[in-house]
């Protein structure tokens, strides 16, 4: 699941730096040989042909153009001609190299006319306050990528930086104490609907809902005429007299006092919501889909007496067949995955085409649920400084993908999963060694799920809602365990977390569960409607 971050920097600067045919002097290009690029005067412009490279050309601009650490960037070139170009920025800091922001390369074939080519990146914080202040960033190289073959001239060259003041309702935000704000009420991050249906256990684990480096030091008082209030989670079994809509609210305490404080709702399905009907799904995910374990739940809790009838549509695992037990979860993928590859891209033509999907495998009909589970990738491997831009680049991948599925199924309900929680610190250390932590990897989850719930959390969009489902996942007991002897002079074993982020059997269940309540909620809604439904609670 790990999102590596690829660095280019010192690899191509290790490569030949060209003396290219008449560059202009403030120039470099790196890992070409001569006549693979050259200067060209075109009306008085500078222009940069690049001929066909062996391999991907580096061209960086040497002016310096300053940064901070709040920035929107924006890189810009034109292109003409026929091949794969990345515009982008290396960051430094006072003394030392910082990080590489290119755009993902775009395969061109501009037809003889220039078009422009363009990066935004957000420079995030080291909210820490911690980091040595020549390692912020201090500066930026407008820089372009070349992949081999490409063929056409570049100009126009912009880099431009503007000023980007945190958000800090965010939750990873360290904002000024402000009068009547508790100063920890932003880091507690959940949808404003709890779903529920009869038969089901539903939990609210509050380590997965409030972000805190230790949770232990905190009290969460839960105000509900339903379920049972524990030390570490909220846990609630309805019968059907709880059927219906009921008040839940979260108080956080501390030795100083109210820290967060804020109200949902609890909706409550029948167990026969839906009955006689007959339904689709489709389940698109990453590896957590990809396992089964949760949609396998989801397909047995459907066979109990009073549901509507099931069909699960996809083409996984394979050979899936109509009617069985089917689903799109591919290991390791993220929202920007299933826009270039993937059961969604039509073979033809190769563009993005859900409708085209449903022909090839649905018989030409849409499902009736479609729910995407995707992010874990997308953000597990970020950190502070890297966070804000990979969410905006998540949010722009979500807006196209989601897009594509509602012109596709328009009558169709679409459900966003916020993403999962992982096990305990020592389950990331063990698979992730020292290159990921549980707390960052919250805060980035929770960056998230915020971002999430202001794009479709207010009814934004008719058929787009909100799964909430982190809140059911015990990340205590409910990850894979095995035993492993204490250290190197003590032979005695103790179980520790074998995996960091993909859920045991137990784990597969609770999310099964979640989105079980979900499904049958939306079956229900028909008879019991309520206006909070989704919303973020802020």
């Amino acid at each position: 699941m790990r999102q590596y971050f690829i660095v280019f920097v010192f690899a191509l600067c290790a490569g030949i730096a060209s003396a290219a045919d008449g560059m202009p002097p403030d120039w470099v290009v790196r890992n070409a040989v001569p006549g693979e690029v050259s200067c060209l005067a075109e009306n008085g412009k500078n222009l940069i042909r690049i001929n066909s490279p062996r391999g991907t050309v580096l061209m960086t601009r040497q002016e310096k153009v300053p940064l901070s650490e709040f920035s929107t960037v924006k890189v810009r070139a034109d292109f003409k001609g026929k091949g794969t170009i990345r515009a982008g920025f290396h960051c430094y800091g006072k003394n030392n190299y910082c990080g590489t922001f290119p755009w993902r390369g775009r395969e061109l074939d501009t037809g003889g006319k220039f078009i422009r080519v363009q990066t935004v990146q957000k420079l995030g914080r080291y909210s820490d306050g911690f980091t040595p202040a020549d390692k912020l960033p201090a500066y930026g190289l407008l820089c372009i990528y070349a992949g081999p073959g490409t063929e056409g001239v570049l100009t126009n060259f912009s880099m431009e930086v503007s000023p980007d003041p945190p958000d800090t309702t965010s939750p990873i935000a360290d904002p000024e104490p402000r009068p009547g704000v508790p100063p920890l009420q932003h880091r507690l991050v959940m949808s404003g609907t709890i779903y529920a249906v009869e038969g089901v256990e539903t939990n609210v684990y509050f380590r997965n809902i409030f972000l805190a480096v230790n949770p232990d030091l905190y009290l969460f008082d839960v105000d509900c005429s339903k379920g049972h209030n524990f030390k570490n989670r909220w846990s609630f079994t309805p019968g059907k007299k709880d059927v219906g809509i009921h008040d839940w609210t979260l108080r956080v305490r501390n030795d100083s006092g109210i820290v967060a404080k804020k109200s949902f709702k609890l909706a409550v399905a029948p167990a026969d919501a839906g009955k006689g009907k007959n339904i689709s799904l489709l389940m698109v995910g990453d590896s957590i889909t990809d396992v089964t374990t949760f949609p396998k739940r989801v397909r047995e809790l459907f066979k109990k007496p009073g549901n509507p009838a099931l069909t699960m549509v996809g083409t996984r695992p394979s050979p899936a067949k109509n009617g069985s037990m089917a689903h799109e979860g591919y290991a390791g993928w993220a929202w920007s995955t299933f826009l270039e590859k993937g059961p969604f891209i039509d073979p033809a033509s190769g563009k993005l085409d859900v409708e085209s999907y449903f022909k090839r495998v649905c018989g030409g009909r849409a499902p009736d649920f479609i729910t995407i589970q995707l992010g874990v990738n997308d953000v597990f491997g970020s950190d502070d400084f890297r966070i804000y831009h990979t969410i905006e680049r998540i949010s722009r991948n979500m807006d196209e993908l989601v897009g594509a599925f509602v012109k596709a199924a328009p009558n169709a309900v679409i459900g966003i999963g916020l993403p999962t929680p992982g096990a305990s610190q020592d389950g990331i250390g063990r698979v992730y060694r020292c290159r990921q932590t549980r707390y960052q990897y919250d805060r980035n989850r929770f960056m998230l799920s915020d971002m999430v719930m202001r794009k479709y959390g207010n009814g934004q969009c008719r058929n787009v809602k909100i799964i909430p489902m982190y809140h059911n996942l015990d990340c205590e007991n409910n990850f894979p365990m095995a035993e492993y002897p204490v250290n190197s002079g003590n032979p005695v074993k103790i179980p520790m977390p074998s995996d960091g982020l993909h859920p045991a059997p137990s784990g597969g269940n609770q999310l099964g569960d979640t989105l079980y309540a979900w499904l049958k909620y939306c079956l229900h809604k028909g008879k019991t409607s309520h206006s909070n439904e989704g919303k973020a609670a802020r």
